[in-house]
């Protein structure tokens, strides 16, 4: 079983990438490793009380993850590289106890027989709309998080990967099954 990796947070929020970074938000999306000296920042109108509660904070790109994530996948450098962000909120609080997962690895993982996929043109830019997730069974081989090639935003994960998280009670994290859709008529 595959799942997609998504978030949630008890208030309606998402952390934006700072126009101030040394390198674009996308250099996380190519599965390559960066090599960064400075901060990477985050800006959010306010840091919470219960912020360092969660495990996974939603973002406008890849998720945020805590120590205990980065802890909990540390014998997997293969698969994702952990570097250090620094939370602003607009009163100048900070907060440097989360991480952005640099995933490795981009694997063409989607079953486009089994998948309902909607492709829409919005001027010269085609895009995929996947209104029902189906993964190429063992596609991902060894891995437990990867990039879905044919739609790079897309983290999926493997059912290893859920019991790790399940198992160390990981907050924030939200697991879309293969084959689920919020679409009614699809």
């Amino acid at each position: 079983m595959y799942y997609q990796l998504n978030e949630f947070y008890k208030r309606d929020i998402y952390l934006q990438y700072a126009e101030e970074n040394s390198i674009q938000y996308n250099a996380f999306e190519k599965g390559e490793r960066i090599e960064i000296k400075s901060d990477i920042f985050y800006k959010v109108d306010k840091i919470d009380d219960y912020l360092n509660n969660y495990d996974v904070l939603p973002t406008y790109g890849t998720p945020l993850v805590s120590s205990k994530f980065v802890k909990l996948f540390k014998g997997y450098e293969e698969d994702v590289q952990f570097l250090r962000v620094n939370i602003k909120d607009m009163d100048g609080n900070t907060n440097r106890n989360f991480y952005i997962p640099n995933i490795l690895k981009i694997v063409p993982c989607l079953d486009e027989v089994r998948s309902v996929i909607e492709t829409k043109r919005y001027g010269s830019a085609v895009i995929k709309i996947i209104k029902q997730l189906y993964i190429v069974p063992n596609s991902i081989h060894n891995s437990l998080m990867v990039r879905m090639k044919e739609k790079i935003s897309y983290i999926i994960v493997t059912e290893q990967f859920k019991k790790l998280c399940e198992s160390a009670n990981l907050k924030g994290i939200n697991l879309i099954e293969e084959g689920s859709s919020v679409y009614t008529k699809i």
